[in-house]
């Protein structure tokens, strides 16, 4: 007889393959966002937003802007030449690039 595994041989190898062991330690959990992972997240949502105005040529938004760039805009009253698009007041992109600003100098 020769030692090669015969059909039925590789058959119940595979039957009885349970697959490989299991790691002695759980999944690992993301860790929770910081103060400074939280505002370059509002950074780049802004980025983005401001980009697209200035693509369209119009003013910003506030319903994308993220709460807290919108807090700072009104904390400024830095709005108060605020445009109007569709009857509703939208942000000058100089005031956004503002707040973004501020916001990012807290970080420091």
């Amino acid at each position: 007889m020769s030692d090669r595994p015969t059909f039925d041989d590789i058959q119940q190898e595979q039957q009885d393959f349970i697959g490989p062991p299991e790691s002695a330690q759980g999944p690992k959990m993301a860790r929770a966002l910081t103060e400074a992972d939280e505002v370059n997240a509002d950074t780049l949502v802004t980025l983005s937003i401001i980009r697209r105005a200035l693509k369209a040529g119009l003013p910003v938004d506030p319903q994308y802007l993220p709460e807290r760039i919108v807090e700072i805009i009104e904390a400024k009253s830095a709005g108060s030449n605020m445009p109007v698009v569709d009857g509703r007041s939208h942000y000058q992109i100089d005031d956004v690039v503002q707040a973004l600003d501020l916001l990012n100098r807290s970080l420091k």
